[in-house]
């Protein structure tokens, strides 16, 4: 089996991220479990309303040009958005904003072959969309923490 890389301080950040984002909705976030392909599920009413995969980046919102994520389990969250009948957002914290990509077609973005190698995993280097930042928008507020 594969490790994972999550650490208890990423899910704090992704949790603090997604209740700025639950505030500013006027809806409840529901952390999913690892089985799932993204990190939340929004709640408004009772009702799903959207899904969410939650990344935290060092790095400035324009350092790099795009963001890069596993084809493999953006699809898979793609699907599963698809088949609930709700979006799929990309929710992304860089050090200096918050923005948001409701992905409607991840097909559509370039594809191209990376990721880490810092951590000596061979499984690290995969199929990668590779998403301009133009295409996120910004939260009204930046998240804090």
């Amino acid at each position: 089996m594969r490790p994972r890389y999550e650490s208890a301080r990423d899910r704090e950040n992704a949790a603090q991220i997604m209740d700025h984002i639950a505030r500013t909705l006027n809806a409840k976030p529901r952390a999913l479990t690892h089985e799932f392909p993204v990190n939340y599920a929004l709640y408004k009413n009772g009702r799903l309303i959207t899904l969410v995969e939650v990344k935290c980046r060092r790095t400035a919102m324009w350092q790099f040009p795009t963001l890069i994520m596993s084809t493999r389990k953006l699809d898979r969250a793609y699907e599963l958005a698809e088949r609930s009948g709700v979006p799929l957002m990309v929710v992304t914290k860089w050090a200096d904003n918050l923005g948001y990509l409701r992905v409607r077609d991840p097909y559509r973005y370039p594809v191209k072959t990376g990721g880490r190698t810092d951590r000596g995993d061979e499984q690290d280097i995969e199929a990668l969309y590779d998403i301009p930042i133009g295409k996120f928008k910004l939260f009204p507020e930046r998240a804090h923490g």
